[in-house]
């Protein structure tokens, strides 16, 4: 018998007005008569109204931290202990103190609950008993959130800490790919071809479709916001995101649905799909997938209608089309633009720019080459924190130079000092920041007959 979906519940704390006791409040100090600093003779009496709105602040302090925000026990005492000639009342606390916090964890709720019925909509637990969990030989999972902020909208994520005890790195089991460099290039140049545009897409929540193995029994503890008691876990029907096989179960999934639909699984690259269509080009369809990152090249009409198939099999998100002359996508981190006669693969926005700020280096003067032999008069080993900062740049720089040829020699001697660099190595990977400065924005042009770079 199918069961309610569990609703998420929230605790709250209701104050008492007229019961609270006095010990749970801080203490009132008492009137101050001048600058001598001679005490009066009576305290400050306290009005009832006042007691209930240091009752209220001190309640609203405490379920703050309850919740895990901020201690702001100080701020109520000071607030309580100020100047009450302006009535201060609990909403204008609130609105000064707590708004902030209050409006992130609603939002955050709002998003736990989201997560909730999507692992119920898919399918991806069944509710069971903890000690026949265990003598059935489940293996017992702890959980936790992953709450990201994104475009302005707060994402929850629960997930598996199946990593937690992960010891070797040599178990093929878990082992799952993704698309070469190469592929998505190959796709680009095959669309630009035969005259063909593409499609970029997102499968939403993808590893949450995945069945488990029959032979898998694993459990993992319930969030708190299930409301189930200690005793109860969740028996995995399917995968989750955090398992270490959670990516090979996904792969495995959709490399079924999708030779189930007729497309054959390239042997040199697991993660590329081809429909021949009988035959003829215009009828096929090529599929580059990094992950739940799906890229399709064909004619319009097959690629519309695969995704409109595709869509009985899984939710779908952000399908963009890409045909006009300037129309432009982001795939992979990369910017794909429609040229007259194929595609441009350009630096994404931002990147760039973001290493010039890491590198502190918006004032600096640009220079014409990536790299010369810089030598220094004294030269030292890099810091601690001198080394994390080059080996964030080199390993943005190497990622830069898979598209940009003029960065590839200078890249790799930059990657050759990553153990143990000198300040002669940093000074060479600033002049690389330097250059691209200067050109930003490099591209590589995609279109019959030729394959080139411009910037």
């Amino acid at each position: 018998m199918k069961r309610d979906l569990p609703a998420a519940t929230a605790g709250k704390r209701q104050a008492d007005e007229d019961t609270e006791p006095a010990t749970t409040r801080p203490r009132l100090e008492p009137n101050v008569a001048g600058a001598g600093g001679d005490r009066g003779d009576d305290l400050q009496e306290e009005s009832p109204t006042r007691r209930r709105r240091a009752t209220d602040f001190e309640v609203t302090a405490l379920m703050v931290k309850a919740a895990g925000g901020e201690d702001i026990t100080k701020q109520v005492v000071d607030m309580d202990n100020s100047d009450h000639d302006k009535e201060m009342d609990t909403e204008h606390f609130m609105k000064e103190v707590v708004k902030d916090f209050w409006a992130k964890a609603s939002d955050e709720q709002a998003a736990k609950d989201k997560e909730l019925k999507s692992l119920w909509d898919h399918g991806v637990y069944e509710e069971g008993d903890r000690q026949q969990a265990k003598k059935d030989g489940y293996r017992i999972i702890n959980t936790r959130w992953v709450i990201t902020p994104r475009d302005g909208v707060t994402k929850a994520r629960f997930v598996a800490k199946d990593f937690a005890n992960f010891k070797s790195v040599n178990d093929v089991d878990f082992y799952a790919s993704t698309p070469s460099l190469m592929a998505f290039r190959f796709g680009l140049v095959r669309a630009a071809l035969l005259k063909h545009g593409l499609t970029v897409a997102d499968f939403a929540t993808a590893f949450l479709n995945a069945p488990l193995p029959e032979d898998a029994r694993l459990a993992v503890e319930p969030p708190q916001e299930a409301g189930l008691p200690r005793d109860r876990v969740w028996l995995l029907r399917k995968s989750l995101y955090g398992l270490r096989g959670a990516p090979k179960h996904w792969q495995d999934h959709l490399a079924n649905v999708l030779e189930n639909k007729g497309f054959q699984r390239l042997r040199t690259d697991a993660a590329v799909y081809y429909y021949d269509g009988a035959g003829v080009p215009d009828n096929s369809l090529l599929l580059v997938i990094h992950v739940d990152d799906v890229v399709a090249t064909g004619s319009r009409k097959v690629r519309e209608e695969f995704f409109t198939d595709i869509q009985k099999e899984f939710n779908m998100k952000h399908i963009t089309h890409i045909d006009e002359v300037g129309d432009c996508v982001k795939v992979l981190g990369r910017m794909v633009r429609k040229t007259a006669g194929g595609f441009a693969v350009e630096t994404a926005p931002g990147y760039v720019e973001d290493m010039i700020k890491e590198l502190g280096l918006e004032t600096a003067k640009v220079t014409a080459t990536p790299g010369v032999d810089d030598k220094i008069k004294e030269d030292r080993e890099l810091d601690s924190y001198e080394h994390r900062l080059y080996r964030s740049i080199v390993g943005k720089a190497l990622w830069l130079a898979a598209d940009r040829v003029d960065l590839m020699f200078a890249a790799k001697r930059l990657s050759q000092k990553v153990s143990a660099p000198m300040l002669s190595d940093m000074v060479a990977a600033k002049r690389v920041v330097r250059y691209l400065k200067a050109s930003p924005v490099a591209a590589l042009l995609f279109e019959p007959g030729r394959v080139q770079t411009s910037w």
